[in-house]
């Protein structure tokens, strides 16, 4: 079960990635600048899931200490750094209508069903399935002790909480009216 956990975890990201990384580029108008193979594109999105893997999964992926999960943990952290931002600046810079019609239409104009939020409920449960990294972060704690772990778990999932209601919100509201 842990595996499939782990083995969820990179796909999501990688779709992500390879989802996020030129949208970016294209609402930022750099995309016209980079080369058609790097570009939103299918092919384009190709490229950039093979620079994720074979850039940043491969490289972290190969150390055989379980100590070294704290170096992946640091990039993901980046990488969720980055998708937070993104969705944040583009809630504020999308180009088709003002903030303040997205955020009307995502508050009056939307239909919020129970089933939807049924639908919702794998993505939620998967986006805490930390337990795997609970025995490396132990290892890693200087005073090991349960009051130092609960500490630590507290803080670590308050702002994981945090940041998925900010993608939530900000992401909802940035997309409420796309008709993609």
């Amino acid at each position: 079960c842990n595996i499939c956990t782990c083995m969820g975890f990179v796909i999501s990201y990688v779709v992500l990635f390879r989802d996020m990384v030129p949208y970016t580029f294209e609402v930022f108008q750099v995309s016209d600048n980079l080369p058609i193979w790097l570009q939103n594109t299918s092919s384009g999105k190709i490229s950039w899931a093979s620079i994720f893997c074979f850039g940043l999964l491969l490289p972290i992926s190969l150390p055989r200490k379980l100590t070294s999960l704290r170096f992946t943990t640091f990039v993901s952290f980046g990488i969720s750094l980055f998708i937070i931002l993104t969705i944040f600046s583009l809630c504020f810079t999308y180009p088709s209508q003002s903030f303040g019609e997205r955020a009307k239409y995502a508050a009056f104009e939307t239909n919020v069903s129970v089933w939807g939020i049924f639908n919702s409920l794998p993505l939620i449960i998967f986006s805490y399935m930390y337990q795997p990294n609970i025995p490396s972060i132990y290892h890693d704690l200087n005073l090991k002790n349960t009051k130092n772990l609960k500490k630590l778990l507290t803080v670590g999932t308050g702002i994981a909480t945090l940041s998925y209601i900010m993608c939530g919100m900000f992401g909802f509201i940035t997309f409420a009216m796309d008709p993609r």
